[in-house]
């Protein structure tokens, strides 16, 4: 068999052998959901489109996914799996790439869904408060216009004709990113001793960043880290991509020669 076939062949075994997985997706995209509705059915503010929520599944399936023995779900239906296929004659790098393959696959279906209806109503009207933000934002986001709140608040409403498309290819970059990243911290923290509680606590400490600088360094103007964050994306998007299909290549490159390593060392 060929390593393509085995491929597929070992991405639909792992994908039926533990079906509430596809539940997971829904957990993660409740966030971009309800910003869509948001976005229906008024003019948001910005920062609730930008700020990615729920990560922290994000982490717990990637347990699942990639290391199954080392969470709770070692002793369920998935780890039981792949105990299985570890016993066969399967080439591991191929087997762990089906293993990420699948969970990008999970991660990344809602915020794809997202952008894709996104282009169809590509514009998008929020909400921004302080003047340089709003000064920042007309410079970063191309074709927005700022228009007064006619409510008569200190708000001004931003117009961006690919605003939609901005902020769902924002939420697919940021969940494509913090998917790689849990697969290298995984790869590194596996031979250590308290693995589980050290990747948990990194990555916790990863999903409360943002709140812990807005905390710990406000900003005079009041302006949000992730919605500065954002408009830096914005405006080097194609650079953002291009940056970051070649990390992700290498850091999948990377992940399956360190598990197959530490598969027959441990």
């Amino acid at each position: 068999m060929t390593k393509s076939r085995q491929f597929w062949a070992l991405f639909k075994f792992l994908a039926t052998i533990n079906p509430l997985v596809w539940l997971m997706p829904f957990a993660i995209g409740v966030p971009l959901l309800l910003s869509k509705a948001s976005s229906a059915a008024g003019v948001p503010i910005l920062y609730s489109l930008t700020a990615t929520q729920n990560l922290f599944f994000v982490g717990i399936l990637g347990v699942w996914a990639l290391v199954p023995e080392m969470g709770q779900g070692a002793r369920g239906t998935w780890a039981a799996g792949s105990e299985f296929l570890l016993t066969r004659a399967v080439d591991r790098p191929v087997l762990y790439r089906g293993r990420a393959a699948l969970f990008y696959v999970t991660i990344c279906v809602i915020p794809l869904a997202c952008l894709a209806h996104s282009l169809r109503e590509p514009e998008l009207k929020f909400k921004l408060y302080a003047k340089s933000v709003v000064q920042k934002c007309l410079v970063s986001v191309p074709g927005s216009t700022q228009a007064p709140d006619p409510a008569g608040s200190n708000w001004s409403i931003i117009s961006a004709p690919q605003g939609n498309v901005l902020v769902d290819s924002w939420q697919l970059w940021t969940f494509a990113v913090t998917a790689l990243g849990i697969q290298v911290l995984l790869a590194l923290v596996y031979p250590w001793k308290h693995r589980v509680f050290i990747f948990y606590a990194v990555f916790l400490f990863y999903v409360l960043a943002p709140l812990f600088a807005e905390f710990l360094f406000p900003r005079a103007d009041g302006a949000s880290y992730t919605n500065l964050f954002f408009f830096t994306f914005t405006a080097h998007q194609a650079a953002f991509w291009i940056v970051t299909a070649f990390v992700l290549v290498l850091g999948q490159l990377w992940g399956e020669r360190r598990f197959c390593r530490l598969d027959h060392s441990i």
